[in-house]
This record gives C-alpha cells, structure tokens and sequence, in this order.
C-alpha cells in the first residue's frame, strides 16, 4: 500500500465476457477467486435476476469481493476491498479475468484511508486512459477523470 492507507481497493470493469449460467457456476467462481486471493469467506450471496443478470457478494474476514452483471450491455463490474499484508485481491482480480475472458477490461487501484493527495492507480487498461486526480468538496475527498 506504501502511503499508510486502511486497505487496497480494486475496482475492474469487464466487457464482453462468458458469464456462468447457474447460482452454482457464480458459487464456485466467486469462492475460486476467494481462494487465490488467500482471503476467508465468511459469507457469500449470489442473486440471480430474471431475464439476465447476476450479483454475488463475498463477505470476508478482511472485508468483500462483489460482482454485478448487465448482460444487455455486455458490462461486469468488479469490487474488491481487503485489509491486510497476507491477502492478494489482485490474485482475485485474475482468476475472475481469467474464467470470464473479458475481451476488455480496466482495472483500478485505489490506497483506501491513505492522504487525500494520494493518487488512483491505473493497474490495467486496454480503454483510452484517464488519469484519475483527487478533489475535495465539502463531503471530502472525491475522484475525477482529467
């Protein structure tokens, strides 16, 4: 983490993926990702919606792993939060990138509780790249795209 932050904070988008067809297809795959990470499951949701669609939320000792579907726009969105120096989310990160083949993807880091003049790290983009910079408004510091 390097800048005294709480936790690191990957956030990925995937386009165009193989999406798991069962609440026991997303079971194992969201536990698979768990796993690489070296993370505790304390708890795991998985809701599918009806015509498409899919949430899974990890609830873990040092903290979640969530993904949401929008298969109508092709589009996963990827959050994973964790605490600790023993926890690997990024091990996470790719085995989720790795089963769902995103032929798109970007993912960023982000040093949670670090200074408000630290910096989001752009991890991997194959998108036009935006530099994120911190800004502050009344409610605290915020991100923006330059």
């Amino acid at each position: 983490m390097g800048t005294g932050g709480s936790g690191k904070h990957l956030v990925a988008d995937f386009w165009d993926c193989r999406l798991p067809d069962s609440e026991i297809g997303w079971r194992r795959l969201i536990e698979s990702a768990v796993a690489a990470m070296d993370a505790t499951l304390l708890g795991l949701h998985v809701h599918l919606f009806e015509p498409q669609g899919a949430t899974a939320v990890a609830i873990l000792s040092e903290s979640h792993l969530a993904v949401h579907t929008w298969p109508e726009r092709d589009y996963v969105a990827v959050d994973v939060f964790t605490c600790g120096e023993s926890v690997r989310p990024e091990d996470g990160i790719e085995t989720l990138r790795r089963e769902l083949q995103p032929s798109r993807e970007r993912i960023l880091e982000i040093d949670r509780g670090a200074s408000p003049s630290a910096s989001i790290k752009d991890a991997r983009s194959d998108c036009a790249s935006d530099e994120l910079v911190p800004t502050s408004d009344a409610g605290g510091p915020a991100w923006r795209s330059l």
